[in-house]
């Protein structure tokens, strides 16, 4: 992946991944009736950056597209 850019957004770390991370969702909405997603399981992206092999990752985004 380029560290450059991530799809439209700014990265300025030298090293990047991309995960897809499936996640099971469950809304129990009390107050507010209408939810844009259903309950389930749902696809994210989660983009890490980091500049040097020992530093900790950093989200740089969590999407639900590549």
């Amino acid at each position: 992946m380029s560290s450059q850019s991530i799809r439209g957004t700014q990265n300025p770390f030298k090293q990047s991944v991309q995960y897809e991370v499936q996640v099971d969702v469950n809304y129990n909405a009390k107050y507010r009736k209408v939810i844009t997603e259903g309950s389930g399981p749902q696809t994210r992206f989660i983009y890490l950056g980091r500049n040097k092999e020992n530093d900790a990752w950093k989200i740089i985004s969590i999407g639900t597209g590549p």
